[in-house]
């Protein structure tokens, strides 16, 4: 392989990986595509094989993401709650937030149950005024992120918010 093909074959692996760390691209596309382009670069169609080994994606995973109550029941405010957990041992939970609407909207601050992020393990949690929306379902979306600034993918719950 000539030089020129595999700085080719670099730049697009990591455009690849841009698009997925910014929630643009599946990450079963993502590294289906990086496992044949490995293959590509080594010249030997059996690395193929390798492309469904998919790695923990960066940044916290998000457990057990709940609105209380849900549906409102006529409250005027929820309790967002939620565990992150990062896989990455050493790494520490630095942040939450929640977008009200999209994953890409503006974000909102979540505050950690035990008052420090600390911990690679972090409990969550954000009060919701829902007074101003009007009956329907709400959809909210979290992200958490870590002290090295990698970022989960976006969770979801839908709130059902009643009069």
């Amino acid at each position: 392989m000539t030089h020129a093909r595999k700085k080719a074959l670099e730049k697009f692996a990591r455009a690849i990986l841009t698009g997925w760390k910014r929630g643009f691209l599946p990450g079963g596309f993502v590294f289906s595509v990086l496992g044949i382009l490995l293959a590509q670069g080594t010249g030997d169609p059996t690395e193929m094989k390798t492309c469904y080994e998919m790695p923990a994606p960066p940044g916290p995973r998000v457990m057990d993401f709940v609105a209380t109550p849900n549906p409102t029941g006529g409250a005027d405010t929820v309790r967002l709650t939620a565990t992150l957990f990062n896989y990455f041992g050493g790494r520490t939970t630095a942040g939450a937030a929640i977008m009200v609407g999209g994953p890409y909207l503006d974000r909102v601050g979540m505050s950690p149950a035990d008052g420090k992020f600390d911990s690679d393990t972090e409990r969550v949690f954000y009060d919701l005024d829902v007074s101003g929306y009007p009956p329907g379902t709400l959809e909210i979306y979290l992200v958490g992120w870590d002290d090295q600034g990698e970022e989960s993918e976006p969770y979801s719950l839908d709130l059902i918010v009643e009069e």
